[in-house]
């Protein structure tokens, strides 16, 4: 079990994107928008849809919903706005380029639509490439669906135990699409910390947002909505371990994070988000067990 500190993104720690900075015309408070009107805030890199007539000299962001709504973050970033079913995209290729302002060990991307992603990791005259391909073929349940069954892409790839080049050090992430567009829903990098060893037994579900109900005549009424993942890991780790454990999930409350139970992506025990439960349990002098349930971002 392993969990990922990521290190926030701001314009200092974002040296380079190959999405252009600018959506949409920048706010200008002298201008009369009309309903719909889609404008840019670059300083919070935010898109604004105005909700009223004549708008003006009104600023979004301190507007309290009357004349204008927050639609999204700025296309670049909303690779670090912590949605993932809300990508960065662009054709052909999507490439961040991050800098360490401490210690980093780790990269996580999660959301990706394209064919492969490479990682860069350069510092100190070195440099080294790390290349994932996300077409993978389906489960094979025999010969029939080895030919036919096609392929999927794996929207999730971890890069754990980087060399570390020191502070200055540059992580260059690009997604690339043989055809049409790339994207990246999230991307976070930092340093990761052993928790322990998990145990079988952890399980993933799906929490739903969709409207699944019947009428008085027992007609389905289906509404599809988003969903997140709901992951319970069962950890072992050493007994002289329990209080620095439950220190470092204290530092963790309320901050999104990203939990491996598992480095293996087919597995599906990799989610980014944060933990509700942890209870931790010392069983002998030298060991102790933790469960801990960790709800993903969407």
């Amino acid at each position: 079990m392993q969990v990922i500190r990521p290190i926030a993104i701001t314009d200092d720690t974002l040296v380079a994107a190959s999405i252009p900075e600018q959506d949409e015309p920048e706010f200008n408070p002298a201008t009369a928008y009309a309903v719909d009107d889609v404008v840019q805030v670059t300083s919070v890199q935010s898109l604004y849809q105005s909700v009223s007539a004549a708008n003006t000299g009104n600023d979004p962001i301190t507007d309290n919903g009357t004349n204008w709504i927050r639609i999204s973050s700025t296309n670049r970033w909303r690779a670090f706005d912590k949605q993932i079913r809300s990508p960065a995209t662009a054709p052909g290729a999507v490439s961040y380029t991050l800098v360490a302002t401490s210690l980093v060990t780790a990269v996580a991307v999660f959301g990706m639509t394209g064919d492969t992603v490479e990682l860069e990791v350069a510092g100190g005259g070195e440099t080294q490439v790390f290349t994932r391909n996300l077409r993978t073929r389906r489960q094979l349940r025999g010969w029939y669906t080895y030919f036919f069954g096609g392929f999927d892409k794996d929207p999730t790839a971890v890069f754990l135990d980087l060399p570390f080049f020191g502070i200055g050090a540059t992580y260059t992430i690009t997604v690339t699409a043989a055809q049409g567009g790339a994207g990246i829903g999230q991307l976070l990098y930092g340093r990761q910390v052993r928790l322990g060893r998990t145990r079988w037994g952890s399980d993933v579900t799906i929490l739903s947002g969709s409207r699944k109900e019947r009428d008085i005549f027992l007609n389905l009424i289906l509404v599809k909505r988003a969903t997140a993942l709901r992951a319970s890991f069962e950890v072992i780790v050493r007994g002289n371990l329990l209080a620095a454990t439950t220190r470092l999930m204290e530092e963790l409350d309320a901050e999104p994070s990203v939990y491996i139970g598992d480095q293996d992506t087919a597995k599906g025990l990799i989610v980014y988000g944060v933990f509700f439960d942890y209870i931790h349990r010392l069983d002998l002098p030298d060991k102790s067990e933790f469960t801990i349930t960790v709800e993903g971002l969407k």
